[in-house]
């Protein structure tokens, strides 16, 4: 393994302290802030009575999201083909993240201006959408666990265990 060489362990405990420790912390951050403005929205959509939260959550979340996805777009542009950009998991799921909250920002924008509040239909398909969203984004989030030394090991026996099913 890659590892074993103590001179390769010591170039990159020395590359991630010089530099990946802080963009992957300033990435981390950023997640975080968009998860909690995602949250803030569902939560916010679900009582309805609360439009000085949901609306800026709202947009907060809709800036978040573009900004993931230009991150998500110089990144698939950068791959060789589409196809090597989607062999690595953790970008089907930002990709599944980044359109499924695109898709919920527009259904509550729907919902606001065609007056949906009291549809139940409406009410039940937006509910499950956030829901299975919050599910990808929480999975999402357990990838940036992965450098972490404590939790690492056990975030890449879910990824296999999930990938072996």
């Amino acid at each position: 393994f890659l590892f074993r060489s103590e001179a390769l362990r010591r170039i990159f405990e020395f590359k991630w302290k010089k530099y990946a420790r802080k963009h992957y912390f300033k990435d981390f951050t950023l997640f975080i802030v968009f998860l909690a403005c995602y949250v803030g929205m569902t939560l916010s959509t679900a009582d309805g009575d609360l439009p000085f939260i949901k609306y800026p959550c709202l947009i907060l979340t809709t800036l978040f999201a573009l900004y993931h996805a230009s991150y998500e777009l110089r990144q698939c542009c950068a791959s060789k083909s589409l196809s090597d950009y989607f062999s690595d998991i953790w970008n089907f799921l930002d990709i599944s993240v980044l359109s499924m909250t695109l898709v919920a920002i527009f259904l509550i924008l729907t919902q606001d201006a065609l007056g949906y509040h009291n549809s139940r239909t409406y009410d039940y398909a937006l509910s499950r959408w956030l829901a299975l969203n919050s599910v990808c984004f929480w999975f999402r989030l357990i990838a940036y666990l992965r450098p972490s030394r404590q939790i690492g090991a056990m975030v890449r026996i879910i990824v296999q265990m999930v990938v072996d099913c």
